[in-house]
């Protein structure tokens, strides 16, 4: 509420609405220039202080985005004979808000002011979003239906208050919700967008269907898709252990989560992983839910999650985890696979995550603000822990995406994990051949063989990425965390070196990159895991 009492919403209306910083599509006249957000936390502030200014402020950001003449991220959309447009996220935002607004403190417009608000949903909001909804036949096959719905169903339901007859319409629109859910959300509970992008299925179908729940007076549990029921095996294989995240961040993800969204899923599935991610989120808002959805989820969700299961396989998805625990410390492998045409994914299949006595060891760097170049180069198979040739005239990669399955195969228990994976498919015509297997027989040994045969290049760079400590002894390669000691054994004749890789927001990844020549071979690493002494045990051992 103290950010939107700082601006004054009349004197940014513009030709234009920008809601996040992405210089892709809006002007620099318009970067940064935001007048989304601030109506709705007026408003929630102002109900809950009862504080009529605060409503009052609400409504004029309100009616300061319906007087944006276009809802759109910039000129490209609107020029007179363009046909682009950036789908509807923007309309969906512009909806929802000013919808919201209605729904919380109507009461504060004129019959004038209300009038005007509900033309602008009708028709620059609605209908812009049926077009596209109309349009694009893969929106229901991935995450942008559920992410435009919650301004498209809300926009109905306060449509409906004054005319009746849209009520079919808000009916089609959670059909249609139900419907891509069916698509996206796989067999066997996978997402194979990321847990970021599944954040559309939490938070945002969550958030409409609570919506539709209120309005049509039933309970909340009774409008969710069984589909939904389904995730507790995606959150298990990709919870993390490192204290600092709640997610292993593949494809374009970032290590947390919203809490809204951890919310909903663990109020569906209190017997979750779900449940442990929550209250990772909640402890980061110092216990207090940060949305009145999450506050009014929390008491259906209980006080911890379930221990983690030892091994987690989904094989409609194509990844495998595999949790134990050394010393009174957990270790996390997780192995990354493909299924045919996943989205949103980076080219990294047969690459793996270790975590460790809470920190992750060897990392995936998930993606940052697509605005910045770094989102282009996470992606690419250097800065994830693969096997890539050397010695080629452009860079080495993958297809992606991938338009086939490229998925694990293996079995685990409390002591020991193996898994295999064949990730030749899409490296034509670098790779003939590229198999790695991992075989852990106890938590503390973990052996990486990879088998390969090229059809460019020279030799091969087996790369670990981390941001742990790198100390380098001979053939010993050190990584030191607080609480984790690993160990990389280096295979004879085989170079190595560290590269530091910049992040977003100013961090450094380390690469350790260990080389081997030749067009055909074997690279195999041996990895030991100890827990690390307390600082007195150290002293003593000195």
């Amino acid at each position: 509420a103290r950010r939107a009492q700082a601006l004054v919403p009349e004197r940014m209306i513009r030709d234009f609405v920008n809601f996040w910083t992405d210089t892709r599509y809006c002007r620099e006249r318009d970067y940064g220039h935001f007048l989304l957000r601030h109506g709705p936390e007026a408003v929630i502030a102002g109900l809950l202080l009862r504080d009529k200014e605060l409503l009052r402020l609400g409504a004029r950001y309100a009616l300061a985005l319906a007087m944006c003449e276009h809802w759109d991220d910039g000129f490209i959309c609107r020029f007179p004979g363009s046909t682009f447009e950036h789908r509807c996220f923007v309309r969906s935002l512009c909806v929802h808000e000013i919808a919201l607004i209605l729904d919380l403190t109507g009461e504060l417009f004129t019959d004038l002011g209300r009038e005007f608000l509900l033309r602008r949903i009708a028709e620059e909001g609605i209908g812009g979003i049926n077009y596209i909804t109309w349009k694009h036949e893969y929106i229901f096959h991935c995450n942008q239906l559920a992410w435009f719905t919650p301004g498209r169903l809300l926009g109905y339901l306060i449509l409906e208050r004054a005319m009746p007859r849209v009520r079919p319409y808000t009916e089609l629109a959670y059909q249609d919700l139900l419907e891509s859910l069916g698509y996206t959300i796989l067999p066997d509970g996978g997402y194979v967008e990321g847990p970021s992008y599944f954040r559309c299925v939490a938070r945002d179908s969550g958030l409409s269907l609570y919506y539709y729940a209120r309005a049509r007076g039933r309970e909340f549990r009774s409008v969710i898709p069984e589909i939904m029921h389904c995730t507790a095996a995606f959150a298990e294989a990709l919870a993390s252990t490192d204290e600092s995240a709640d997610v292993i961040p593949i494809c374009d993800a970032t290590p947390l989560m919203e809490q809204e969204g951890l919310a909903v899923m663990a109020a569906l599935l209190p017997d979750s992983q779900w449940v442990t991610m929550y209250h990772k989120s909640l402890a980061r808002t110092r216990g207090m839910p940060d949305t009145i959805l999450a506050w009014q989820l929390s008491r259906e969700i209980p006080p911890q999650g379930p221990e983690m299961r030892p091994f987690t396989s989904l094989p409609e998805m194509g990844i495998m985890a595999s949790v134990r625990w050394l010393d009174g410390e957990k270790v996390k492998l997780f192995i990354m696979g493909n299924k045919a045409g996943a989205g949103h994914t980076h080219e990294d299949k047969g690459s793996f995550v270790l975590e460790f006595a809470g920190e992750t060891f060897a990392l995936d760097p998930g993606t940052c603000d697509y605005a910045n170049p770094l989102a282009e180069l996470l992606t690419h198979c250097e800065r994830h822990n693969m096997l890539v040739p050397t010695g080629t005239l452009e860079r080495p990669h993958p297809q992606n995406p991938l338009p086939v399955d490229v998925k694990p195969q293996g079995e685990g228990d409390e002591t020991r994990f193996q898994a295999q994976i064949d990730a030749t498919p899409g490296w034509e015509p670098y790779f003939r051949k590229w198999v790695r297997r991992w075989d852990s027989p106890t938590p503390d040994v973990l052996v990486i063989r990879d088998e390969y045969e090229l059809g460019q290049g020279d030799g091969v760079e087996f790369y670990w990425q981390t941001q742990r400590e790198v100390s380098i002894e001979g053939s010993l390669i050190t990584l030191t965390g607080q609480r984790g000691i690993v160990s990389i054994e280096v295979p004879p004749a085989c170079a190595v070196r560290v590269d530091k890789l910049p992040l977003y927001g100013g961090d450094q990844q380390y690469r350790i990159a260990i080389s081997q020549k030749g067009r055909a071979g074997v690279l195999e690493v041996k990895v030991k895991l100890q827990k690390r002494l307390t600082n007195s045990m150290e002293e003593k051992n000195r």
